[in-house]
């Protein structure tokens, strides 16, 4: 027997199954396909599309993918804030050491990360992101700064 004619016939059964209400059948030839090395059979292309699709737009709850989406594009846009409050806080403080140092006077108290966060919160005011509080803002940005160092930056579009 040839692969083709195990392909055909194999490809046949499993459409049978299918047709007698056996999802797993489905799935099968999808993954014989795969490793076999050859098409999905033409039967199999529009189930499989309908439940990709019905998958993706009907799953409710947490872990719903426009969803997901919708949560991290938010912390995507806090961590950008914060991450530019920040930046501004450290040349802030890195002027004001640098100009206390020549003077001789003792070194300011730093601007805290709170006040960061609280600048990028009022940056944010008037977005859909930024009706929030500002420990919203730091929860996001301890999160975007986690996926940035574990090579995930990618989920947030970074």
């Amino acid at each position: 027997m040839t692969p083709d004619q195990y392909f055909t016939d194999r490809f046949a059964a499993l459409e049978k199954e299918w047709k007698g209400g056996n999802f797993p059948a489905l799935a099968q030839a999808v993954a014989e396909a795969h490793f076999g090395g050859v098409p999905i059979p033409e039967w199999a292309v529009d189930p499989v599309l309908e439940n990709l699709q019905w998958a993706y737009w009907h799953k409710t709850g947490k872990g719903a993918p426009k969803k997901v989406f919708k949560e991290r594009y938010c912390a995507a846009q806090r961590w950008r804030a914060a991450d530019l409050a920040m930046t501004q806080r450290d040349l802030e403080n890195a002027k004001d050491r640098s100009r206390r140092r020549w003077q001789g006077k003792a070194h300011p108290k730093p601007v805290t990360e709170e006040e960061a966060f609280r600048a990028a919160l009022k940056a944010l005011q008037g977005t859909p992101w930024g009706s929030v509080e500002w420990d919203a803002i730091r929860k996001a940005y301890q999160r975007v700064r986690r996926a940035l160092k574990a090579g995930k930056g990618y989920l947030y579009g970074l």
